[in-house]
């Protein structure tokens, strides 16, 4: 699989180079889970069909704009929650006993109990990401230096690199941030998992997935591990901020492979990406940064 990580919601398609040109492209995006049916619709409206682009070729190492003609000749959109289990069942890590699943991006964190059978969908959990915890960030930073009207994206920076520079002095502020990760633990993400999980689910499962972006935060992994380490297996995603994106792709290459869901959910890893010449794009739009996995035989 190749994948790209564009930011600022800027979609490129990038068929690979050896690929025709009107070669149709099975698509597979997502949303949230509070609002997956809410956009579902437009979504394959929007995508469906053919597509003339410009691309800068200059980010990948040319020069100049070309105009790239696609052709999405299939559209699926499901939860992004559904796609991280894709991901994890379907691929690397190939998990076929219960375990409980959660993601947390920059706009939303999403959680599921997934079994054998199926999610348990009274289980879904879809709250506050990332974002929640950049803005406590932010307000406690305007208490001790003036942000200069700062942007969202700008915060976010300096969140992740743990320092900021006011009048040319560096300033170390991961201590903040580890701060209100535990707030935003604390007060967002350990109430919804505890109202969503039952003792029957604990019963059940033995793990825990852990994805998004924000699990790379070593001060946020730590929380979840203080409450369900003890409990769980805690694993994180090899790749975490590309969970969905892989889990896209994947559903795309799986669905084409079978019409029959109850055939789809029983695949093997080996069988599930066994050869054919179509071109499989999963596409993970993001408040913060888009991903896009392609999966392609001809690679």
């Amino acid at each position: 699989m190749q994948c790209n990580y564009l930011k600022y919601n800027y979609l490129i398609f990038r068929t690979p180079l050896n690929s025709k040109e009107n070669e149709g492209i099975n698509l597979t995006c997502g949303f949230p889970y509070s609002t997956y049916n809410l956009y579902k619709d437009k979504a394959v409206e929007v995508l469906l069909g053919d597509h003339s682009i410009n691309v800068d070729i200059s980010t990948f190492g040319g020069s100049g704009v070309v105009k790239k003609n696609i052709s999405v000749a299939n559209v699926d959109v499901i939860p992004e929650i559904q796609a991280c289990v894709t991901a994890i069942r379907e691929g690397e890590p190939a998990e076929r006993g219960g375990f409980f699943m959660v993601s947390v991006g920059f706009g939303t964190c999403e959680a599921v109990v997934s079994l054998r059978s199926g999610l348990v969908q009274r289980s879904i959990v879809s709250t506050h990401g990332i974002r929640h915890a950049v803005n406590l960030f932010a307000n406690e930073l305007s208490k001790q230096y003036y942000l200069n009207l700062k942007t969202e994206h700008q915060l976010d920076s300096i969140f992740q690199q743990g320092r900021i520079t006011i009048n040319r002095e560096k300033h170390d502020v991961t201590d903040l941030r580890k701060k209100v990760l535990k707030m935003y633990y604390d007060n967002v993400i350990s109430p919804a998992l505890k109202a969503a999980f039952t003792d029957d689910d604990f019963n059940k499962c033995s793990k825990m997935y852990l994805a998004g972006g924000g699990i790379m935060y070593s001060d946020l992994l730590e929380c979840f591990k203080a409450e369900f380490g003890d409990y769980l297996d805690i694993e994180v995603y090899s790749e975490p901020e590309k969970c969905a994106s892989h889990g896209y792709c994947l559903y795309s290459k799986g669905k084409s492979k079978s019409k029959n869901a109850d055939e789809f959910a029983s695949m093997d890893a080996d069988s599930f990406m066994s050869s054919d010449n179509h071109l499989y794009v999963g596409l993970d739009l993001g408040n913060a940064n888009t991903c896009v996995t392609i999966y392609s035989e001809n690679e």
